[in-house]
This record gives C-alpha cells, structure tokens and sequence, in this order.
C-alpha cells in the first residue's frame, strides 16, 4: 500500500511525498540509493525488522521528490508509548527533587502517548533520516517540516501524535530555529571508541593504558577467567533463542526507560540475513548460560547490538565489563576502525577508551499546555550526568 501527495514548502517549488506502508513495497534501487550505504537502512534490513515487530509498532516509510529527482528517504516506526517509562526515567534521574510534581507524574503514569520516531528503537546508530549528501542544514529542515505537516495529514491521529526526529548533533542552529513546532529533547550520548593503527592485537591495546587501568583489565580477565565463551552458528542460535531472549529482558527490564522490546526470532532473522557480519556471542560459567553479546560488522566499523546477562552472575564476577572487552578485542582483530557502543553505561565504556558524542532529538507537541510544561520538564529528562574517565595514558607518556 502507497500514497502520495504533491506539497508546497514555504517559498519553494513543489515537493511530492509519497508514503509506504511496508518495506516490501518500497521502490528498492531509490530507497538504496539514499539510505542504503547503511546496512541497518536497507530494504532487506527493514523487512526483516518490520515483520519481526508488526505486532508492537506500524511502520511509515516515505520518500521524497522535487523536480523529479528523489532526495530524501525517511522512516518512522509507530508506537502507543507508556508515560510509566518516562515517569521512572524522570524519578530516577531527579531522586529528591521538585518533590511537589510527583503527584502529577503518577497521573501520568498510565497515560499511553502516541508517538510517531524516525529511525528504530532497535538500533541506536539509526535515525532514520537520509538525504543526498550535498544538502546543506536548511534544506534538511525544510524537508523534515514537508514531511511533518504530510505526516500530521495522513496518520489518523496525526494533530495528537508526537514526533520525534531523532540523533542530531546539539547547537544545529539551521534545526533549532527552523524546525516548526518541535522541542529539543536530550538525549543519552553516543559512545565510540575510535581504534588506534598501532593497535595490532589486545595487549598493544592494555598497554597504551595507565597503570591503573592495566591493572583493572587484569582484574576483570582474572574474575572471568571461568567463563566459557562461544560465537553460535545458524543452528546454534536458534536453539538457544529463547534462551537468550530470557536474558535480554533481565537487561531490558533494569533499564529505566525502554520504547519497544526485542521480539522472538530477531537474533535468528539477522544472523541468517548478515551471516558472518553478524555474530552472536554466548558466555557459560560452571556449564551455566549467563549472558550472550551480539555485533553487526562492516569493513571499518562494529556496532554493538543487543545483550543479555544474569544480573545475579555480574554482582559476583565482572561479566559485563568482560564482555566490553570482549568486543574491543574483536575490533582490534578485525582492523576495524570504530566500534560503537551504544547509548547506555556511559561512564563505564569511557573506562574503556570509548568518547562520547552529545546527542539530541527533537519532539513536537501540538497542545498549548503542554508546550507551556513541557520544557521544564524536559530539562530535568535528559541525559545522565557522567564523568569521562580516559584509560589511556597521556600522550607524552606513550612510547613513539
């Protein structure tokens, strides 16, 4: 199912949008083009997502044309998002403070938002906007605004759906001027550990350390050096699926604020699409299965997905540190060039070189109160504050 509609952006020629229903459906060498150069915004990718979660999210895809050239892909997934997510993110992040709001947050809680997101809840790296690369920052606003008053039109609720552009960098002057209508959320950074040439395997990596973080690397490999570790094949993953979707909800559950969960058949679908670029890796200690990891790979880059672990197990042993390790050793062998690490444990994965990159996402609110509220409310809902904490040594000390 398609649609499309022919839109006036302000002072400008027509621009035609046209809407999908479902990635199977999308244009494919057009929808490549302009989004595929990333493997987690390919048509292939977003069937395999998309069917896997039709049971918690819709799914929109829409594609832009002026002057009869294509120029922008953009996706959003739908979803009835649970105020108790937000109402206990905001608790724990402000224990002990405005104390007088929280008689108005537990009528909140059982509110359900509907939210419309660009990009996936399953895939921190995707934002799900893709332009062509010679766009400048005013003519992705103004594309982003086309796309916003068409989206607002067409969705049944559209005027009381939020609208969430997600993954921007902060301080977009062209963004935060121009955006109509939305608000700027932050978020959790993004971590990235940036890998050195001169790293050639795991030691070269530990030694580019201080003393003190040598000594933690020893630590955590001698308070894990129980644990049996195994990369699953095809039919090995699907075996253990369940078993590793059990873990993942200990993960899930922990974390103070979650849009979606992963659903059964994910780890299978992805492993059987990307093969070897995708790996799923399980850790045993005393015969017992106590957490997996899983990472997509490309030729530069390895981008942590998904884990699980009995939360149990990392109260006696550093299983979680372990397994960062883990994936830092799995780069350095690739000859990677990044690893991304995800949104989550900021000050920990610093502890391991990772840097974060500020994040922000912007949300549109129609209602004039809560456009009022909102951002003062806000502000006390984004990101954690956290401490880098650099491993490595400074740069007069590492040897030339």
């Amino acid at each position: 199912m398609s649609s499309s509609q022919l839109i006036a952006p302000k002072g400008n020629s027509l621009t035609e949008v046209e809407l999908y229903r479902h990635a199977s459906m999308l244009p494919e060498s057009i929808w490549n083009q302009l989004a595929g150069v990333h493997f987690y915004a390919t048509t292939e990718h977003l069937q395999v997502v998309e069917e896997i979660h039709k049971d918690q999210l819709n799914f929109y895809y829409v594609l832009v044309k002026k002057e009869g050239e294509y120029i922008a892909a953009v996706y959003f997934q739908y979803l009835l998002f649970s105020m108790s997510n937000a109402v206990n993110n905001w608790k724990t992040k402000n224990e002990g403070k405005c104390a007088v709001i929280y008689p108005f947050l537990y009528l909140a809680k059982g509110k359900q938002l509907p939210l419309l997101q660009s990009g996936s809840v399953f895939c921190t790296e995707d934002n799900g906007l893709h332009f062509l690369p010679e766009m400048d920052e005013a003519e992705k606003t103004e594309i982003l605004n086309v796309v916003t008053r068409y989206m607002i039109q067409v969705l049944p609720n559209g005027k009381n759906t939020y609208i969430m552009y997600s993954g921007f960098e902060p301080l977009q002057d062209e963004i935060n001027t121009q955006l109509e209508g939305f608000l700027e959320l932050e978020t959790e950074p993004n971590l990235i550990l940036n890998l050195k040439d001169n790293w050639r395997n795991f030691d070269d990596y530990v030694a580019n350390m201080s003393s003190k973080y040598r000594q933690r690397v020893k630590k955590v490999f001698k308070g894990t050096a129980g644990l049996v570790i195994q990369s699953l094949n095809p039919e090995e993953l699907i075996a253990k699926e369940d078993k590793l979707l059990h873990l993942y909800r200990n993960v899930a559950d922990h974390a103070s604020f979650n849009m979606a969960h992963l659903a059964g058949g994910y780890l299978s679908s992805m492993k059987k699409l990307y093969g070897d670029d995708f790996e799923v890796k399980v850790f045993y200690r005393e015969g017992q299965l106590v957490g997996f990891s899983s990472s997509f790979y490309t030729r530069a880059q390895q981008y942590v997905h998904f884990i699980g672990m009995d939360y149990a197990v990392n109260e006696k042993i550093p299983l979680y540190h372990r397994m960062l390790f883990e994936f830092v050793s799995d780069s350095i062998q690739r000859r990677h060039q990044q690893l991304f690490l995800g949104r989550t444990a900021t000050e920990i994965k610093t502890t391991i070189g990772a840097e974060p990159v500020e994040m922000v996402n912007y949300i549109r609110v129609e209602k004039a109160w809560y456009k009022c509220v909102l951002p003062k409310v806000l502000n006390r809902f984004g990101a954690k504050p956290y401490i880098v904490r650099s491993p490595f040594k400074a740069l007069e000390e590492v040897p030339a």
